[in-house]
């Protein structure tokens, strides 16, 4: 079950096998899940294997403080095709595992690059960060959901 309340999305996930008693129940604000990430594609890349999905995060993370570093460093030099090379590498990975926001951001500065205007790619680097922010708290959300599903039907915190 699915239930939209107060811009919030609530899920409740069921054990087919259970005679229907909740497994556990996720609350994430309705428009970061929407926005933010694209959990079929993180689904489909990863084969819905949930810690096959914390590695892929993992992966981007890293390889993410990586690439910001680099356009950082190009933004110094002011190399705008390295800029430009960055950006476009952050998107396919976010492309990839689902990110899309992220997505469209390096695609702006992607093509704002092909323009040749480093200064106005420039600008979207903070917003770029912040977005990188956001991703990870809320995949440490949605990690710990998948946890709580492996808790098992009638597993409580008290019970831990």
């Amino acid at each position: 079950m699915i239930a939209l309340i107060n811009d919030r999305v609530y899920f409740r996930v069921w054990k087919l096998e259970s005679d229907a008693s909740p497994l556990c129940c996720m609350r994430l604000p309705f428009v970061d899940i929407l926005k933010h990430l694209d959990l079929v594609r993180l689904g489909e890349t990863s084969g819905f294997d949930a810690s096959l999905e914390e590695e892929f995060h993992e992966s981007f993370r890293t390889e993410g403080v990586l690439i910001l570093r680099a356009m950082d460093e190009a933004l110094e030099k002011g190399n705008i095709k390295e800029f430009g090379e960055q950006a476009h590498k952050l998107k396919g990975s976010a492309l990839t595992i689902g990110y899309p926001e992220i997505a469209s951001t390096t695609l702006r500065m992607e093509t704002i690059c092909k323009a040749n205007n480093l200064e106005r790619a420039a600008l979207l680097l903070p917003k770029l960060k912040r977005q990188m922010l956001h991703i990870d708290a809320l995949m440490g959300e949605y990690f710990s959901f998948h946890a709580r599903l492996s808790e098992g039907p009638g597993e409580s915190k008290k019970e831990r």
